[in-house]
């Protein structure tokens, strides 16, 4: 099993960048692999580094910084489900890990972690919803959370619903940012 990394922006709708290669480059200037049009960051924002199954960022003397939980920083390694804001866009980093034989990725966590504190949102949630959000933090998709509960797509799909009108979440990266608290 090998993982695999990409960023998904907070806004809607969802954009997913594969880190296909092992050097990024993140910024403004459209010669960069991953190009951000905003006007706080650089042109030749930041370097992004997947190594040894690692995500590290590294700020190329950015105008308005590089962030990591909130933390200004010049070089950091970044663990999946931590937002990283270049000037003021963040972007969610996501981990899978891929069986070379399999179809289907599922998102990589460590529940030690990444325990999700209880939240005023999931008071209003039913036994029900809660199994499934305690699932899709594990980084199940709807299938797969329907395939574990014995409950139809249709069914899981009706509780995610609910799940986000609770959190007031549009995207499952705003959703997770709220539930592991790294969301303002």
């Amino acid at each position: 099993m090998d993982a695999a990394f990409w960023f998904e922006s907070l806004g809607h709708p969802t954009i997913r960048m594969p880190l296909r290669k092992s050097v990024h480059s993140l910024g403004r200037a459209s010669e960069c692999d991953i190009v951000v049009r905003h006007g706080t960051v650089s042109r030749r924002h930041a370097e992004v580094r997947v190594e040894n199954g690692e995500v590290k960022v590294l700020d190329l003397e950015s105008r308005n910084g590089t962030y990591v939980s909130d933390g200004r920083v010049t070089e950091a390694i970044v663990r999946p489900n931590q937002i990283i804001r270049f000037g003021d866009v963040g972007l969610l980093l996501v981990a899978a890990m891929q069986d070379v034989g399999g179809d289907e990725d599922t998102e990589s966590r460590s529940h030690q972690e990444l325990a999700a504190p209880p939240t005023p949102e999931a008071e209003h949630l039913t036994a029900a919803q809660l199994r499934v959000l305690d699932l899709v933090k594990d980084g199940l998709s709807e299938k797969q959370v329907a395939s574990r509960l014995a409950l139809s797509r249709h069914t899981v799909h009706n509780h995610i619903r609910r799940i986000y009108e609770a959190f007031g979440a549009h995207t499952r990266a705003e959703l997770m940012a709220l539930v592991f608290g790294t969301g303002e």
